[in-house]
């Protein structure tokens, strides 16, 4: 008998109570259309245009952490371990628990200024639209075309504070000309990335690796005991590149997000 995962939103005080299963099946095989910005990199939700991608692949990203809750963290590597269970050649596409966060916009820079603009505009969109401190569920295993495999954010107020709160930063980049204009952003859609088959070597001749529908299927249901609730008390600026296996991102900047 597989493990339970993930319950539904707390987050206006109810009482959490547990699933029968994270996501029905047909909910499931149902994947988002990925942009192609996400088919070259599962970050990419925010950009600095269509030809800032093609010629500088983003370096930076805005988040909030997950791999700081235990319970989170416990509940990643259940799914992870039941993945590999019924597809043990995706082990190169797992994703380092430690470094477990959602994304809220990716950017490129190549100079100091631009890190001190961006550091600016998550203060602004803290102070000016004040982005509180929330709390969200995580609930539901879904892909991006069976390339990124994830948990998806359970719908609730957490849900609509986390997309307030990627709308107003993306807002504040956008004035400081780290990214290109608002109207130009991509649906943003909350998730923990659990696997990604962009981790995995591949040829032309045999295309990128595709996750099995049967491997996920499997994970559903895959729910934990009261459920894991992720509070989101701050905001991060942090480095893509140079991340230490079994750590976090280097953080460039810290955000408190206002307490009630």
């Amino acid at each position: 008998m597989l493990p339970r995962c993930i319950a539904r939103d707390a987050t206006k005080g109810a009482r959490l109570t547990r699933q029968a299963g994270v996501r029905k099946p047909e909910r499931v095989v149902k994947s988002p259309p990925m942009t192609a910005v996400q088919g070259k990199n599962e970050k990419a939700q925010m950009s600095s245009g269509p030809q800032a991608v093609r010629t500088q692949r983003p370096n930076y990203f805005v988040a909030v952490q997950v791999s700081h809750v235990p319970e989170a963290c416990t509940a990643i590597k259940r799914v992870q371990s039941t993945l590999l269970e019924n597809e043990p050649d995706l082990k190169q596409a797992i994703v380092d628990v430690e470094s477990a966060h959602i994304t809220l916009g990716v950017f490129h820079s190549g100079s100091e200024s631009t890190i001190e603009s961006a550091k600016e505009a998550l203060r602004a969109a803290v102070q000016e639209n004040a982005l509180r401190q929330t709390v969200i569920s995580l609930a539901g295993i879904s892909t991006f075309r069976n390339e990124v495999l994830y948990i998806d954010v359970a719908d609730g107020e957490g849900k609509e504070n986390l997309s307030h709160m990627a709308f107003s930063v993306r807002e504040q980049l956008e004035k400081r000309g780290v990214v290109e204009s608002a109207a130009k952003m991509l649906a943003f859609v909350p998730h923990v990335t659990i696997a990604k088959t962009s981790k995995m070597k591949w040829t032309r001749k045999r295309g990128r690796t595709k996750i099995p529908t049967s491997a996920y299927e499997a994970c559903v249901g895959v729910d934990d005991e009261g459920g894991v609730v992720v509070p989101m008390v701050e905001i991060q600026l942090c480095a893509m590149s140079n991340r230490a296996e079994g750590h976090y991102y280097s953080v460039e900047e810290t955000v408190p997000l206002i307490s009630d």
